[in-house]
């Protein structure tokens, strides 16, 4: 297993590659979707760490593009998502309408473990250090 270093140093490249833009909510809000995926070779498995960027209301042109690829991307898995709580045997679930559900696919077939969080503040803090957030714990 790789130390703590090695992690902090690809956690820094994935987040300077990152869409990041400036919103009305949000000095540094992601325009983009985030999977990191580590592959766990002596088992045989893999963990996909993903954050989705989230919609938001725009009025420039150039973010509009952005927020309705956002948009499409996550109804894509909202639609996969709903497909495989309500399947019935032999069940089309398109995979292939976003790269997020694509990436994804094989997280949810088969024998699989899923653990979804919600954090509604930046877990990291700006200068990408990996020490609990100055910011408040939500209630």
């Amino acid at each position: 297993m790789a130390g703590m270093d090695y992690w902090e140093t690809v956690l820094k490249q994935a987040l300077e590659r990152r869409k990041r833009g400036v919103s009305a909510r949000n000095d540094c809000s992601s325009r983009s979707h985030a999977v990191l995926t580590i592959h766990c070779l002596n088992v045989g498995s893999k963990v996909h760490l993903v954050d989705l960027a989230g919609a938001e209301r725009v009025h420039d042109e150039r973010a509009k593009l952005e927020t309705c690829n956002i948009n499409r991307s996550l109804s894509a898995l909202t639609k996969i998502i709903r497909k495989l709580a309500n399947a019935k045997v032999n069940v089309h679930v398109p995979y292939r309408e976003s790269t997020l559900t694509h990436l994804l696919r094989d997280s949810f077939a088969g024998l699989t473990a899923i653990i979804t969080s919600l954090f509604l503040y930046p877990f990291f803090s700006p200068s990408l250090s990996l020490q609990p957030s100055p910011w408040p714990t939500p209630t």
